[in-house]
């Protein structure tokens, strides 16, 4: 992506004309964001990825405690698509989980 970022830098610059530049996607508008925290201090396993479309009612993961007992199972409100989540196993209390946006 940062590849493609600068040869579209330079051909916006008419610095270099290369078809790689005019591959550039349209950005998409994000409506509506949800911004999911844990409930509790414990182990975080995410069930999705960061850019995965995901659908109303989908399981976005879980914390568990130290232990393995599942505290908390956490699912989208809405048809949305993932924009970043925490990769930490350990989480603390209110640490930010995932965040998805309608698009």
């Amino acid at each position: 992506a940062y590849k493609r970022d600068i040869y579209s830098l330079l051909d916006h610059f008419d610095v270099l004309n290369t078809e790689q530049a005019k591959d550039n996607k349209v950005p998409t508008e994000i409506t509506e964001a949800t911004y999911l925290v844990s409930s509790h201090s414990g182990c975080w396993f995410p069930k999705v990825v960061a850019g995965e479309h995901i659908k109303r009612g989908q399981i976005l993961g879980y914390v568990t405690d130290y232990f393995g007992k599942k505290l908390a199972e956490h699912e989208a409100k809405y048809d949305s698509v993932v924009l970043y989540m925490t990769r930490s196993l350990s989480v603390p209390n209110k640490c930010p989980l995932v965040a998805y946006g309608k698009i």
